[in-house]
């Protein structure tokens, strides 16, 4: 109960000392300047003026411009809240920059409207490109959802092109480890592993009329990395 009373009074203390500091700091100010002139009403003719008056202004006045200072600031504040206690009991929303993946689904929030509209560019156009900054959640969106949906509708093949982008993607659509190789996958070997890959699976599948084929979609990953060569 005593600990809930002071984290209130902290709170209250946090938000308002810059505003009372910077109040008073004026109001000293303005009642040494209006004794200084003789307008203040403890203030006499007669009466000097003493060195303390100008301390007085002169330390209200270096206080109201330090309290403006953003770190000087933060700082006070840290102080008046003490220690920030992270609670064990409060679920992150957000666990840190790992992609999120297929089995995640669950945990994976607040991206729906973003996933419907990927899912119509995809459905609706040729080709799409997702696209966005470093850590924003673009490999998550694809492999909770947009991979996933892509599966019941398309024949998906998901490549990750890196450093051997036709080697990997011939592999890729061939469904074969990729090795390393100093064989050249030529632009026609690259084709025809296409169009392999858009055929079905099974030779009795095209006699079945009611065999509806799906469609070829290439999901290549991370493929900004192509232009991110240093070499060219």
């Amino acid at each position: 109960m005593n600990d809930n009373r002071f984290e209130g009074l902290r709170k209250l203390g946090a938000s308002y000392w810059k505003p009372f500091l910077s109040l008073l700091a004026i109001g000293a100010t303005i009642w040494d300047v209006l004794k200084i002139f003789g307008l203040s009403p403890a203030a006499t003719p007669s009466s000097p003026i003493s060195n303390s008056v100008y301390w007085r202004i002169a330390i209200a006045v270096f206080l109201y411009i330090i309290i403006r200072f953003p770190k000087v600031a933060f700082a006070i504040t840290r102080i008046i809240l003490g220690k920030p206690t992270l609670s064990a009991s409060k679920e992150l929303i957000f666990r840190g920059p790992r992609p999120y993946l297929q089995e995640d689904k669950e945990s994976f929030h607040g991206r729906e409207k973003d996933i419907e509209r990927c899912w119509i560019q995809i459905k609706e156009h040729p080709f799409f490109v997702l696209e966005g900054e470093s850590g924003c959640g673009k490999s998550s969106i694809l492999n909770v959802a947009l991979i996933p949906l892509a599966n019941l509708r398309f024949q998906v093949v998901e490549c990750r092109v890196a450093d051997d982008p036709f080697g990997k993607l011939y592999c890729a659509l061939r469904k074969e480890t990729y090795h390393k190789s100093n064989r050249a996958i030529s632009k026609k070997m690259l084709a025809e592993a296409v169009t392999v890959a858009a055929k079905p699976e099974k030779a009795e599948e095209t006699n079945n009329p009611c065999y509806n084929p799906k469609q070829l979609l290439l999901c290549i990953d991370q493929f900004e990395e192509n232009f991110c060569d240093g070499e060219g």
